[in-house]
């Protein structure tokens, strides 16, 4: 399930076009064939991609002049229609390796499809935001499952479930690469009690560092961020501190 951006109601898939407020999140669609794989790639309004779906289509399997080839075109034609309609973007770009699927998608588009003539996706990419968006800056995003955002050569994470938890919805950012524990220092001297977070530092790659207080014991959490200097981590650091200002750790 996914929350519209607008009126938070639950959706079905990431980007869907929600009947409740009659909006989209997805601004337009850029459709990229190769000779062995579709990319979907859902561009919001600022020009960000949304999300980034990559799938194998088999067309490379036959031979043109085949049956099989035939039913597999018109099946993934069908079928990539289907998932962009539930998207409703604005227009659609589209690069094919193969021809026969520009033909026979565009006579299904209700949307304007724009085809592009370049062979390689990142080439696509900048060309459709350099058209859209020619003076937007981009964060990229990182679509890895939260849970395995987690990781580094300290496993162990003081604070229980509670502090879990809340790393746990810090991952969920999709700015946020990775998230990497630290050792755990003891004072010596009985703390308070609960988990405490606070965050201490952004350092010049554009990370941002963490300290976790668990009575006596304290942790340093580095959260790997897309940003590229500090000044793109600042913006990230204010939702980090609406997360930990929002959270029960006690």
């Amino acid at each position: 399930m996914w929350k519209c951006p607008y009126c938070f109601s639950e959706l079905e898939d990431i980007g869907d076009f929600c009947p409740y407020c009659g909006r989209s999140a997805t601004s337009l669609v850029l459709i990229y064939i190769s000779q062995k794989y579709i990319d979907i790639m859902l561009f919001d309004r600022s020009g960000s991609v949304l999300h980034h779906r990559r799938e194998r289509t088999y067309l490379d399997l036959y031979d043109r002049s085949e049956h099989g080839y035939r039913v597999s075109l018109r099946n993934l034609v069908h079928w990539v229609f289907e998932y962009v309609h539930r998207k409703r973007p604005s227009k659609v770009y589209l690069y094919s390796h193969y021809r026969d699927f520009v033909r026979e998608f565009t006579l299904l588009a209700h949307f304007p499809v724009i085809e592009l003539s370049e062979g390689d996706l990142d080439r696509c990419v900048e060309y459709v935001r350099s058209r859209e968006w020619p003076s937007a800056r981009y964060i990229a995003v990182s679509d890895v499952n939260p849970v395995d955002k987690i990781s580094g050569s300290h496993t162990t994470i003081i604070g229980g479930s509670k502090a879990l938890e809340l790393l746990l919805k810090i991952a969920e950012l999709p700015f946020v690469k990775r998230i990497v524990p630290g050792r755990i220092e003891a004072k010596g001297s009985k703390g308070r009690g609960g988990v405490r977070v606070r965050i201490t530092r952004v350092d010049d790659r554009g990370n941002i560092k963490l300290v976790i207080a668990h009575g006596s014991a304290k942790q340093d959490i580095y959260v790997v961020t897309s940003a590229s200097n500090p000044s793109e981590a600042l913006e990230f650091v204010k939702e980090i501190e609406e997360i930990v200002s929002s959270s029960d750790t006690t």
